[in-house]
């Protein structure tokens, strides 16, 4: 069984970014990232409900994909280069 990490990283790398982002919003540590990925799987889930809270879902969900992306695949590059 792989880990979520690695689960995040096949998704992203397979363009879905949603189901990497539904992963990511169930980490259980209280960081920014993960209330973030939390805040933008939500809005997602409920769009009427986060613009009634004058949350841009558009906007988080993208900031929230980017930094999925910055923390996984750039991460498992700099892995590899210092293995290589």
């Amino acid at each position: 069984m792989e880990t979520k990490s690695a689960q995040i990283r096949i998704l992203l790398e397979a363009g879905k970014d949603r189901e990497a982002l539904r992963i990511a919003a169930k980490f259980f540590d209280r960081s920014d990232e993960t209330g973030l990925y939390k805040k933008a799987h939500e809005g997602l889930l409920n769009p009427g409900f986060y613009k009634q809270l004058g949350v841009d879902v558009d906007l988080t969900y993208k900031q929230a994909v980017q930094n999925l992306r910055e923390r996984f695949l750039n991460d498992q590059k700099d892995h590899q280069k210092a293995a290589g």
